[in-house]
Order: C-alpha cells, then structure tokens, then sequence
C-alpha cells in the first residue's frame, strides 16, 4: 500500500507540470485508460496485444486476469487463450534509450537527461535488456543491448554534447536497433530537445515512423523545451502506439524517467485466437478492461501460395514453348 500510495504522488507531482501532446488510449467515464501499445502477428494464427490498463490518476491497475477482459476483432468477441502481467510474471522488456546530445543540450540538459536515463535503469528488473544511441550531427549505437545494466551505466556517463541534430537519422537507427530486441516486449524511449536541424539526415522524417509502425515498436518520446518539432515528436509517438511529452524543464526527466520505467513494466500481454483468414487483410481490435476501451489494427500475414508465370507467349504459337511457374507457399503445398 506504501509503494502504491508512493507511486500515486509522483504521478500528481509529475503531471501537471506535463503538455501531453499525444494521448492514445480510449476512456470510460473518465475512470480507466487502456493502451493497445503493440499487437504482435508473428506466431499467426495467435495474435499478441500489449496492452495498458490505468486508473484516473494513471496508476497501473494491477491484478487483472482473463475473465477481465472482452476482445473483438472486426466487431466481433474472440477467444482469450491467456494473460499475463510483465511484472507479476516477470516477463523482460527490451529499450533503446535515445539521447539528443547535440550542442544545445550541454551543461545542465545533458546532465539532467543523464541522471534521469541512470534511474531509469533502477527501475528496471533482472533480464531485462537496454541499448543506448545518442545523436547530434550523427547518429551513434553507444551501447549494443545487453542485460548488464551497470555497461549501460558506464556508457551514458561517456555521452558529450556537441554538433547539431540528425533526428530523423536517430528515430530510424533506434527502430532498426529495437527491431533486433530479443524480447517481443520493446520500446523506444528519446529525448530531444530540438528538431531536424542543419538536414544532416540521410532517412527522410517518414522512414523511421514506417519502420517502426511496421515492427511494432513503440515510441515514448521526450521534448524538451520550446525548440522542438511537436508535430513530429506527435506522429512519432502516435503512428507507432506510444507517447508524446513536451517537457518545460530538464530538472524533472528523473521524476518522468521513473514513471516511465514503471508503466513499461506493468503491461497486460494478451494472446488471442481471432480464427482469421491468412490473405493480408488490415483488422482493427477493441480490448474491453474495467470500465475502459482501447482500440488498434493490424494486418494478418499474407501466407497463402502466391504463383507467377515467365515465358507465357503473348500470340498464338505453332510450336512447342518453355514457359515456367514458380509457386511460393510459406505454409506448403497440400496434396
């Protein structure tokens, strides 16, 4: 009851300080808050939902089971095969810290952004797995993941500031990176406190958003200040199901970095059974949870045979022609 009541006041301190520019979830009566963070197609027919579930003052709910929730895919109720909770059943979750450390964040930003990216790491469980890029004119993996927290430890504690701010190269390596996660719970967390600045990147604005929409992968993002691209930072976080804040001050990342750890570490993994068609049709799926409503789609994986033909003549012929079919079947050919 402490840790929660604790737990409540970071959030009442921290919030209101906060301009949320993106808030993806669904709600009921303003009471419950549900995220359908990332939905997971790569053990097809099942179909994995991560999902968050919080109260009016964006406290976790804890404890739910099954028999809590109600899942429609296009409308309609689909079997619930299990849930879990990444904390009660000590699941890991793979993060890629990104650190704008161009040259406006030096002294105070970068020290700030530094402290809050170590107690970010306090948060966390054993398994759980982190990499570390930092950006300026350039985009640097400083730390590969790795479960060893204290390596990452070491590694924020090298980033310097200076040049200017390839953002745009940054959201795609962190997508490429969190793409390669050894666990199917992964997110992206940067901090910047600028925007595209002297178009030093070589991926276009859309590169890394498509990536990671594409793969998954959440983005929970910081801006800090005044200088940043809102509307970037906004379909950043909201095409790939994560977060937007716009943060006034640097002097209270390690109270957001704390909150953010913790939400990450209390999602529901939902695994469902939609008895779908394999053909590459887009759903859309509503998860029903205590009193709230949270919504996303997906698009089934396209795995029946797929064939071609070369060499088919385009006039008549009078005599005998090689032409050649190819069928591609991912899931095998009957008999």
């Amino acid at each position: 009851m402490l840790r929660r009541t604790q737990f409540a006041l970071l959030v009442l301190v921290l919030f209101p300080a906060l301009v949320l520019v993106s808030t993806r979830p669904s709600t009921a009566q303003d009471t419950t808050a549900v995220e359908v963070g990332g939905i997971d197609t790569s053990n097809f027919p099942e179909i994995t939902l991560f999902v968050s579930v919080r109260d009016l003052y964006t406290i976790p709910v804890p404890d739910l089971t099954a028999e809590d929730f109600e899942v429609t895919v296009d409308g309609s109720v689909v079997s619930i095969l299990s849930v879990e909770n990444v904390t009660q059943n000590e699941l890991p979750i793979s993060v890629v810290l990104v650190i704008d450390s161009s040259e406006s964040m030096a002294g105070g930003p970068l020290e700030n952004a530094k402290a809050a990216a170590q107690t970010f790491l306090d948060s966390l469980a054993p398994g759980d797995e982190v990499a570390l890029i930092d950006f300026d004119s350039t985009v640097r993996i400083v730390q590969d993941f790795t479960t060893d927290l204290d390596t990452v430890r070491g590694a924020i504690d090298t980033l310097q500031a200076g040049g200017r701010t390839a953002l745009y190269d940054a959201s795609y390596q962190a997508a490429d990176v969190a793409s390669r996660a050894n666990n199917p719970r992964r997110f992206v967390v940067l901090l910047t406190d600028g925007n595209e600045y002297g178009q030093l990147s070589l991926n276009p604005a859309e590169a890394g958003i498509e990536l990671a929409g594409s793969q998954n992968i959440p983005f929970y993002v910081i801006g800090l200040g005044y200088e940043v691209d809102p509307n970037y930072l906004a379909n950043l976080a909201d095409l790939t199901r994560g977060r937007s804040l716009i943060y006034a001050q640097a002097d209270e990342l390690t109270a957001l970095y704390t909150y953010l750890a913790i939400y990450l570490r209390t999602q529901y993994i939902v695994t469902i059974d939609p008895d779908l068609e394999p053909d590459g049709a887009e759903h859309t799926v509503q998860v029903d949870v205590a009193g709230g409503t949270g919504t996303g789609t997906f698009t089934a994986p396209d795995l029946y045979p797929q064939g071609t033909i070369e060499g088919l003549p385009e006039e008549a012929v009078s005599e005998p022609v090689t032409v050649i079919a190819q069928v591609s079947a991912v899931r095998g050919l009957g008999n």
